[in-house]
This record gives C-alpha cells, structure tokens and sequence, in this order.
C-alpha cells in the first residue's frame, strides 16, 4: 500500500517520471488496479483542486498534476478491466456541446475511467454529442 501512497504524494506534486515509475511497482506488487486508480490518481487531484480553490498553487502546477495522472491511468486503464466483475449498467455521462474548456473533458473522462474501474466497460460519448443539441434555459 505504500506504493500507492507515494504515488498519491507524485501525482500531487505533479512529479511525472517517480509517478510512472511508482504506478508501474504497484501495479508489479499485485495492488489492485481500481485501488490504484481511486487512491493513488484520483484522489490526489482532490487535494491539488482544493490547494488551487484557495490559491495555495497556481494554475501551471495543478496542469503538471493533471499530465502526471493522465499518463499513469494511460498504464492502468488496460488492467481495469481485467479485475472486473460481471454485472454492467450503462451510464450516460457527457459534456455541453461547444464547450471549449478542457477541464469539463478532464473531468467526464475521470468519471468514464472510475466506471471503467467498476465495470469494465466505458463506450465513447461521441456519437451522441453529435446529436444532442445545445440547450439554453
């Protein structure tokens, strides 16, 4: 489990070459790759949020926090559904059409990959998007 705590401190501290190489011993201790996913590449990016909602990091630092776990989940992600149980439902999860901020994206994927982790499937929302317009209230 300490594999996943320094690796949780990595991913916070945007620090992409130790969390690579922390995401890769876990994974070759036998940790569990939704555990991995939830407590060492999700979990930091709430304090990272937290740290930057009271200005305590600028934005440059939480990007770097981002890019380190993105490309940690690019090594678990095909582990997840390996480690999966049967049972699937589907979950529509998608962004506002047009949206130009990346980090609505950053967060829908996060959502994507924790139900990838639950269920072992996560289809793409592209196609809908395409059909679903834009509402104004």
């Amino acid at each position: 489990m300490s594999k996943i705590n320094n690796l949780f401190t990595a991913v916070q501290e945007g620090d992409i070459t130790n969390a690579l190489d922390l995401v890769q011993q876990a994974i070759d201790e036998g940790n569990d790759p939704a555990a991995i996913l939830a407590e060492g590449l999700i979990a930091p990016l709430d304090v990272v949020c937290e740290k930057f909602i009271n200005n305590e990091i600028v934005l440059s630092e939480m990007l770097m926090s981002v890019v380190a776990m993105n490309m940690c989940i690019e090594v678990v992600e095909p582990l997840l559904a390996e480690d999966v149980a049967q049972g699937k439902s589907l979950v529509v999860v998608g962004t506002v059409a047009g949206d130009i901020y990346d980090i609505n994206c950053i967060g829908r994927d996060l959502v994507k990959l924790t139900m990838k982790g639950k269920r072992g499937e996560a289809g793409s929302n592209a196609t809908a998007a395409a059909k679903v317009p834009r509402r104004v209230a």
